[in-house]
């Protein structure tokens, strides 16, 4: 990032610097300003989901899916979860005793499946599923049903809602283009 604002005549704020954590960016940031000074601060140093983040709030038009809509913490999520189970009979997934013995490993296959842009309508058509599966499959689509019906969206709906977006809408995308120059991807 130094190399290119000393090299060239490209304006800060038309590098994005992309990062998985937060002290990461931080980092990356105090970093920078050692080298060029405050420059640093026009700098776009962001999480990945942040900027997705990011470009959500500030174009919300182009996201209609989850226009005006809340992003939810990993508690929200939980208690989501957790509802989905108490509510739904499910031989496989709720062992007896121990209902939520599952929960972390559901959501963990559902944010899998989301990073991997398997929606939950396509997950449920997949053939030769075992009865866990298929129970995973009710609970993503039950998931996904509340989150729309009540106006919310989690972590990985960030990036994914981005790149669906990116994809459809070629002119936004250009748009971005046009506005950073370099996109710096940490690892």
């Amino acid at each position: 990032t130094a190399n290119i604002l000393l090299k060239t005549d490209t304006p800060p704020d038309a590098i994005l610097a992309l990062t998985f954590t937060e002290s990461a960016a931080y980092s990356m940031r105090r970093r920078l300003l050692e080298i060029i000074g405050s420059l640093a601060y026009r700098v776009n140093i962001h999480t990945f989901h942040g900027f997705a983040n990011e470009i959500i709030q500030t174009y919300p038009d182009r996201f209609p899916e989850i226009m005006g809509a809340t992003h939810i913490g990993q508690v929200e999520q939980i208690k989501i979860f957790q509802k989905i189970i108490e509510e739904t009979a499910l031989n496989k997934l709720k062992p007896y005793g121990n209902p939520f013995y599952y929960l972390q490993s559901l959501m963990k296959a559902i944010s899998q499946l989301k990073r991997e842009d398997i929606g939950h309508i396509h997950y449920q058509k997949l053939k030769d599923k075992e009865e866990k599966e298929t129970e995973l499959a009710l609970i993503y689509s039950l998931y996904e049903e509340r989150l729309r019906r009540e106006r919310l969206y989690d972590y990985d709906d960030m990036i994914m809602e981005m790149i669906k977006t990116l994809r459809q809408d070629k002119d936004f995308l250009l748009n971005l283009q046009e506005n950073f120059h370099y996109i710096l991807a940490d690892e």
